[in-house]
């Protein structure tokens, strides 16, 4: 056996799913109309797009704009290698999901209500960013519950059909959002702003609800505990170990770091496209149109792939995709302004942007959570799952200088170190094993 291989704790196995995945018609079922709902509702208040023109139009800097994508992203990560102490001694993670969404609800239904009947912009954007930050952090303390829920009740090659048809029925119901979030925004519409948003809100925390709602009705079955008591230092020092031992997480990882750095561009492609290309402002939904339909139509091969090749392969393609995102940003323009194209096409350069992120954030919504699942040894997954995760969400949260980024090197300056970060998770990314091609060398 080769030393490689010796190295990494074998993948999860995978039993025969009338045995160990009891009610999965059920769950599958529920775990996937979640998705959905959640994905609609993201749609529509996305973090690349509409919050961050929401933002700026509250009067918002750009070290605001910045921070909203980390707020929400690392906020969701950034709790789970503490959370997993206390995961690794209980059986069931249900029961903390089920209390954690009435908070992620209130706080939803807070921010809503303030954009509606609200006219101080100030105090909008202060409740906002509270609300916000308690919606992230509370989905945080939940989410590794869900990870785990979702690696017990659904088996290794279903996966990539799980988490595609998510994505793939969340993009059916998206369709409408980019209708919704134009027509929301348009001068013609009778909505003062912040109001108008406030109405795209309410549709979403609705979707967002019924999907915590629909994942709170899973049958989860109990899970292995860890007896032995550990105090949160010696949980701490025992997970930070773990890529020194694994040559596969500690590959996935750096890819996985840099991949989240590369969001310090995110927020700026559909502000860049509107205050130097001058784009009108309803582009924004044509925006959330294009990468919906993109993600759509790739998400079959994502999910294909992922179940019948395995997880590294996905990855990797979508970061060749990642990686056209900066590089159009960066190139496109410029051609454009020496080929001295008409302005009217200069405010629709960026629409293939979209696209490729569309195809980008499917595939690495498939993807990351699988092959991390995959990595992590079943005795250890929260440990794997809470130290990884949190090791992201300081990576995310370091974009919060995205806008100071902005500032110092212009928007071109943040777009070439994005790209920068795609060429490095490209190549981490090759080194990384397929963990079913490690288990059959085991065997």
């Amino acid at each position: 056996m080769s030393e490689l291989v010796e190295e990494i704790p074998a993948a999860e196995s995978e039993p025969a799913a009338s045995i160990e995945y009891p009610h999965l018609r059920r769950n599958f079922f529920l775990g996937v109309f979640n998705g959905a709902m959640f994905s609609f509702a993201e749609s529509l208040l996305s973090v690349d797009t509409v919050l961050t023109w929401f933002v700026q139009q509250l009067g918002g800097s750009n070290f605001l704009i910045g921070l909203v994508g980390p707020m929400r992203d690392a906020g969701w990560f950034l709790p789970q290698l503490f959370v997993s102490k206390w995961q690794e001694r209980h059986s069931l993670k249900m029961p903390l999901y089920r209390k954690v969404t009435v908070v992620r609800t209130l706080a939803w239904f807070t921010w809503t209500v303030l954009m509606l009947t609200s006219k101080d912009l100030a105090f909008v954007l202060l409740v906002f960013f509270v609300a916000y930050a308690i919606y992230s952090l509370s989905g945080g303390v939940s989410g590794l519950s869900f990870m785990d829920v979702v690696a017990k009740t659904i088996p290794i090659r279903r996966r990539g059909s799980y988490f595609g048809g998510r994505l793939f029925l969340g993009g059916l119901l998206s369709l409408g959002a980019g209708l919704i979030v134009s027509l929301m925004l348009n001068d013609t519409n009778s909505a003062d702003f912040p109001a108008n948003v406030g109405w795209i809100s309410v549709i979403g925390w609705v979707a967002a609800t019924l999907g915590l709602l629909a994942f709170s009705q899973v049958i989860e079955p109990p899970g292995d505990v860890r007896p032995e008591p550990n105090t949160m230092v010696s949980h701490v020092r025992r997970a930070a170990r773990l890529p020194r031992h694994n040559h596969n997480l500690r590959y996935f990882l750096i890819a996985r770091v840099v991949l989240f750095l590369s969001y310090i561009a995110a927020p700026f492609y559909a502000i860049y496209s509107i205050d130097v290309l001058n784009a009108p402002v309803w582009i924004i939904g044509l925006y959330v149109g294009v990468r919906t339909v993109a993600s759509l139509a790739i998400n079959p091969l994502w999910a294909r792939l992922s179940d019948r090749r395995g997880n590294r392969l996905v990855m990797r393609a979508a970061t060749a995709f990642g990686l056209a995102v900066p590089a159009w940003a960066i190139g496109v323009p410029l051609l454009a302004g020496a080929l001295q194209v008409s302005a009217e096409v200069m405010s629709f350069l960026f629409v293939p942007i979209f696209v490729l992120l569309g195809l980008y954030e499917t595939g690495v919504g498939i993807g990351a959570s699988n092959l991390l699942l995959e990595i992590a040894p079943i005795d250890d997954r929260a440990i794997y799952i809470g130290f990884t995760n949190t090791i992201l969400g300081v990576a995310y949260f370091s974009t919060v200088v995205s806008g100071l980024l902005v500032d110092w090197l212009g928007y071109r300056g943040v777009f070439i170190l994005a790209l920068m970060f795609f060429a490095i998770a490209f190549w981490a990314l090759s080194l990384v094993r397929e963990p079913r091609e490690l288990e059959k060398d085991a065997a």
